[in-house]
C-alpha cells in the first residue's frame, strides 16, 4: 500500500514538472522586469517678472531593480510648449523615442535641464516614461512646470525675436542675427552634440562668436535674455 502511494506521488510530481516546462507556461508574475525612476524635484516655478531667468537642472536616476540581465528600453518624453528642455541620461542627450540599454542592476544618472520660455501664466508637465514594449510599461514620472506672475502687469508687447545663426556651417565665426536690442545683454551657452557644455558667457555687442577653436562637429547654442530663452538652435563647425 505504501509502495502504491509513493508511486502515485512520484507520478503527480513528474506531471507538475513537465507541465511547468511546457510552452504554455507563463513567466512568474512575482519577478517581472522592473526599473526604478526618480527625480530630485517634482516642480519648477518660473516668475514672468523676474529680472533674470536662469536654467534649472533636475537630477535623478534610473536603476534596474530586477537583476534579470540587460534590456533595451524605450524612453518616451512629453515636453512643454513654454519651456526649452534638454534631457541627458548617462551623460548623453536623449530624445523622445530613443532606445537605451540598461544592464543588470545598472544605475544611470539623469539630468533634465529646463529653460523657461514663457510669456503667460500656465502649468504644464514634463514626463518621462520607460517601457520594454508598447504594452510593458516600466515606470512613469512627471515634473510640474509652473509659470506665475507676481504682479498683474505683465509685459507682452515685446515679441520673442526670430534668431538666425549664420553662416551655418561656420568656420571661424558665427553671428546671431535678428536680436532686438544688443544693449539688453544676452547670455549664451554652447553644448556639444553629447550634451557637454563647451563654452558660455555674454554675447558681444556685434553678436559674433568665435568658433575657430571648436573641433569640427555639431553643436547647440542656447541664447537668452532677462526674460526669455531666445533660441535653442543647432549649428555645425567645419574646418
Amino acid at each position: 500500500m505504501k509502495t502504491r502511494t509513493v508511486i502515485s506521488l512520484l507520478c503527480a510530481l513528474s506531471f507538475l514538472i513537465l507541465s511547468a516546462g511546457s510552452g504554455s507556461a507563463q513567466p512568474n508574475p512575482l519577478y517581472p522586469y522592473a526599473v526604478a525612476l526618480s527625480f530630485d524635484s517634482a516642480r519648477i516655478t518660473s516668475d514672468l517678472n523676474q529680472t533674470m531667468l536662469t536654467p534649472d537642472t533636475i537630477r535623478g536616476s534610473m536603476q534596474d531593480m530586477s537583476g534579470l540581465g540587460a534590456a533595451k528600453m524605450t524612453i518616451n518624453i512629453t515636453t512643454a510648449t513654454q519651456w526649452v528642455i534638454l534631457t541627458k541620461v548617462g551623460g548623453n542627450i536623449v530624445h523622445d523615442g530613443d532606445v537605451i540599454n540598461l544592464t543588470s542592476n545598472q544605475i544611470l544618472p539623469i539630468e533634465v535641464i529646463i529653460f523657461p520660455y514663457a510669456d503667460r501664466q500656465d502649468t504644464e508637465s514634463y514626463c518621462m516614461t520607460l517601457s520594454l514594449s508598447p504594452t510593458y510599461l516600466l515606470n512613469h514620472q512627471c515634473i510640474s512646470l509652473v509659470t506665475i506672475s507676481t504682479t498683474s502687469a505683465v509685459r507682452t508687447d515685446q515679441p520673442i525675436p526670430n534668431v538666425i545663426l549664420e553662416p551655418n556651417p561656420a568656420g571661424t565665426y558665427i553671428f546671431a542675427r535678428g536680436l532686438n536690442d544688443m544693449q539688453a545683454g544676452y547670455r549664451y551657452e554652447i553644448f556639444s552634440i553629447l550634451g557637454a557644455e563647451v563654452r558660455n558667457g555674454m554675447l558681444p555687442a556685434d553678436a559674433r562668436l568665435n568658433v575657430q577653436d571648436l573641433p569640427s562637429g555639431a553643436y547647440r547654442l542656447l541664447l537668452f535674455d532677462a526674460k526669455h530663452t531666445l533660441t535653442n538652435t543647432t549649428f555645425t563647425v567645419l574646418h
